[in-house]
């Protein structure tokens, strides 16, 4: 086996989580050290998602095809068949007046938008600083940084958490930490860690603040978000001063 099918088997036990705690100890550290198989772990992960999403397309493409299918089989059988179409069609003469309706009186009234579809316009991965900074000298923070900026944030999840225990006042991993949590629905997870930075001095204090709202958005606590959009929309050197007041405005409070 080449040392390329050697990187492509690892590689794949890493993105489904099947490397044992020495196979992952010994995958992190190259990860951390090789850039350019991080680079290469990003090219396969990408291709091997891609290979699932396929898989379901191909499923989806099946389900199409079995209303044909059952309607064929009726028919040879001498069977009398309405069909699923003219079914529809049969019903939407009577449906579509009452949707109409119902789709006017709707748009011409001013809906806000939910939380959730705010939380997903607002909402993006912190670009990682921390790897160029003199803080960023371990195998296992590097390892949870490399896989951050791969998005395999359950594999980012398990070295911050590892680096987090042995350095408790790492506000900086601890923020990468919270966002991770959040990206991986994890949300009680991340309200908890990014409150604990808000709490601190940490240089962090600012983004996590922002951070945090939008998990309280995400969780639909709103008293909390509110609280702490209208914090950081009174601070006009607020990295998200801005976007606080956008939010606010649109979450209508």
């Amino acid at each position: 086996m080449t040392q390329e099918e050697k990187d492509i088997e690892q590689i794949e036990k890493y993105v489904t989580g099947d490397l044992s705690a020495e196979e992952l100890q010994q995958f992190n550290e190259k990860l951390a050290k090789e850039q350019g198989f991080a680079e290469k772990v990003k090219e396969y992960s990408l291709l091997i998602n891609g290979i699932d999403e396929a898989g379901k397309m191909n499923f989806t493409n099946k389900l199409s095809t079995w209303e044909d299918e059952i309607q064929a089989k009726e028919n040879s059988s001498n069977h009398k068949v309405i069909s699923l179409k003219k079914y529809w069609l049969y019903a939407a003469s009577f449906i579509l007046p009452i949707i109409g309706v119902t789709l006017y009186l709707y748009f011409n009234q001013h809906v806000p938008p939910s939380d959730q579809e705010l939380y997903t316009a607002y909402f993006s991965p912190y670009e990682n600083i921390l790897t160029s900074r003199s803080d960023a000298n371990s195998d296992t923070l590097l390892a949870g940084l490399n896989a951050y900026n791969l998005g395999l944030y359950d594999v980012a999840i398990q070295n911050f958490e590892t680096y987090v225990k042995a350095h408790p006042t790492a506000n900086g991993t601890k923020f990468y930490l919270g966002v991770s949590y959040l990206t991986n629905n994890q949300t009680q997870n991340a309200i908890s860690v990014l409150s604990d930075i808000i709490d601190s001095n940490s240089t962090f204090k600012n983004t996590a603040e922002w951070y945090l709202a939008l998990a309280y958005l995400k969780d639909n606590q709103h008293i909390q978000t509110q609280q702490l959009l209208i914090q950081i929309s009174k601070n006009p050197q607020h990295e998200f001063f801005d976007k606080a007041i956008e939010l606010l405005d649109k979450m209508e409070y």
